[in-house]
């Protein structure tokens, strides 16, 4: 009777101290850059963990990483308040970030704003700043076209949109806040 009765103990014990590592696993998933670019929308405000390849390092300030799905398209990631620079030796490496999901919304009154200042700086022969070639390519933008250029771009895009009855912005997603990441 005492054996059956320790074990019946033991297995309690085993049962009850793994609910936490079995809890902790079920509410918080991780997610691949696949699952996050399928449906953003769905997890803006989220806290979500990612697990995919560096594929690019900001290298000016260091406060960005971009991550490729599947298919090559890339997702960015913005450090938080405690990472000073994300470490460039994570590049071409598998990264697990935690951050969260953010949407930034692009109206067509904010893009002709922004296409007047540029028609304006173009006039005057004055540099535009610098854009990040990465920051255009994960935008699905052409790496090659001037500032005015993608400007115009999107602003054909979000009429079309518009016009066939959809949203009346763009939406832009990123992960926002990570200061929790490692690469294997």
């Amino acid at each position: 009777m005492n054996k059956k009765f320790n074990i019946k103990i033991a297995i309690l014990a085993l049962i009850v101290s793994a609910v936490p590592t079995l809890t902790a696993f079920a509410s918080e998933p991780v997610y691949t850059v696949d699952q996050i670019m399928a449906n953003p929308a769905e997890l803006i405000d989220k806290t979500v963990t990612v697990k995919g390849v560096c594929e690019h390092v900001c290298t000016s300030s260091g406060k960005k990483i971009f991550l490729r799905n599947s298919a090559g398209k890339l997702f960015r990631f913005n450090a938080g308040n405690k990472v000073d620079r994300f470490n460039r030796e994570a590049l071409r490496k598998t990264v697990t970030i935690t951050g969260v999901m953010t949407e930034k919304r692009t109206y067509l009154a904010d893009l002709e704003k922004l296409e007047a200042r540029l028609i304006e700086i173009e006039k005057k022969k004055t540099p535009t700043e610098e854009h990040c070639t990465t920051e255009a390519k994960a935008n699905g933008e052409n790496v090659n076209n001037t500032a005015l250029e993608r400007v115009r771009t999107q602003k054909e895009k979000l009429s079309k949109q518009i016009a066939e009855g959809g949203k009346d912005y763009l939406a832009s997603y990123t992960i926002n806040g990570c200061n929790d990441y490692t690469f294997e």
